[in-house]
């Protein structure tokens, strides 16, 4: 199976700008080259229109929501051509709304609801809505995942959600960064969640592998890594900074082996890479050859 790298240069969804350069960063580190090092097919597909960073609101809340949308869906589309043609497509964000498109795009490929699996490596829970937060998307994209939120985003196919609670798996977030109503929706999802102040020194890898065990049998599984999963002061990298704790470097890579691992991967996301933290390039060359190693050992395990 071929990798097939798709850039979607986007902060449509995202804080502030700078994150529609994050595609472009992760190819100039030599992502594919790297990958062709570790022994993985891999090959360049399209980088989707930029959209950039703004501020108008919905009546819902969300913010730049027309722009946010379309890339959705042109991102949605290309997850499908992808796995129509029997590649796997690689997301290179960007911001986080890129996950809606993926697995929308996964749902256009034909599989259901309950074949779709989500294991989402981030240092957030991403389950605000964007009328209980500041309507800034790529914060609200598991809630939007699961039906809630902005109606647009919530209902991007006619049936129902894109996903169902079973099929997600939170891991690595800080408990920190989750309000009360993010609780209280992920007490009423009955959500499978590992936060990072549950993951001890060395135990990311078989942790991850052990909470996997909550998608067995879904057969496309979307593996979704955010960097700000890792511990920012170690690892500068991540768009918004997290101060209060995070995953050491080894721990986010053993937890994205696991997951690459799994029988159903059928999609990975690479997000929230901010260039500007990162002006000569080293982290992101770090990053590129960290995941690659990891993605390697997965599939081939």
């Amino acid at each position: 199976m071929t990798l097939r790298l798709i850039g979607v240069p986007t902060s449509a969804g995202a804080h502030a700008p700078g994150l529609e350069r994050g595609p472009d960063h992760l190819r100039r580190a030599g992502i594919r080259a790297a990958l062709a090092g570790a022994g993985v097919a891999a090959a360049d597909g399209p980088d989707l229109p930029v959209t950039p960073f703004a501020t108008g609101a919905a009546p819902s809340g969300a913010r730049n929501l027309p722009v946010v949308l379309a890339q959705v869906r042109r991102v949605a589309d290309e997850v499908a051509a992808a796995r129509a043609a029997g590649d796997l497509p690689v997301l290179l964000g960007g911001d986080c709304t890129l996950v809606l498109g993926a697995v929308l795009g996964l749902r256009l490929a034909g599989h259901r609801r309950d074949e779709v699996g989500v294991f989402y490596l981030d240092g957030d829970a991403d389950l605000d809505t964007p009328g209980e937060g500041w309507g800034v998307l790529d914060s609200c994209g598991v809630a939007h995942l699961l039906g809630e939120g902005d109606p647009e985003l919530a209902n991007l196919l006619p049936d129902g959600p894109l996903i169902d609670a079973d099929g997600l798996v939170l891991f690595g977030f800080h408990p920190a960064q989750l309000s009360a109503p993010q609780w209280r929706r992920f007490a009423a999802r009955r959500l499978t969640g590992v936060p990072v102040t549950d993951i001890p020194a060395g135990r990311a890898g078989p942790l991850a592998a052990a909470s996997l065990a909550a998608l067995t049998g879904r057969n496309a599984l979307l593996l979704h890594l955010d960097v700000d999963v890792i511990d920012y002061p170690g690892f500068p990298l991540a768009d918004c900074p997290r101060y209060h704790g995070g995953l050491a470097f080894p721990e986010a890579m053993a937890a994205v082996a696991a997951a690459a691992a799994h029988p159903g991967l059928a999609c990975l996301t690479i997000t929230e890479a901010n260039p500007d933290h990162d002006p000569t390039g080293e982290l992101t060359r770090r990053l590129v050859a960290g995941w690659v190693g990891a993605v390697a050992a997965g599939i081939g395990s």
